[in-house]
């Protein structure tokens, strides 16, 4: 019988507090938006990155201010592939 992950929070309500659902690689694109807004980004390799927010500002997080490879919650619609050079982009929802 195949083993089955047990989802001990299940019940829990989704918030930005709390834990993601999904979590996914991203191709920065200049046309195509997330399938998803996310929650939280991260990136493996430091560098710009320029993102859609949800609120539908469009900003250019410039490279070395916020640290790689850990988790930054944002609410974050699109990422866009001119003015990204960060890489191993991911996005938590």
């Amino acid at each position: 019988m195949a083993v089955v992950a047990v989802d001990a929070y299940a019940t829990n309500s989704d918030s930005l507090s709390g834990c993601p659902r999904h979590i996914a690689l991203i191709t920065p694109s200049d046309t195509d938006e997330l399938a998803a807004c996310s929650l939280a980004i991260s990136w493996a390799v430091d560098g710009a990155v320029k993102v859609l927010t949800v609120g539908g500002e469009t900003v250019v997080i410039p490279a070395g201010s916020l640290t790689a490879q850990t988790q930054h919650s944002m609410r974050i619609r699109k990422i866009f592939n001119t003015g990204t050079t960060a890489t191993g982009i991911i996005s938590y929802w």
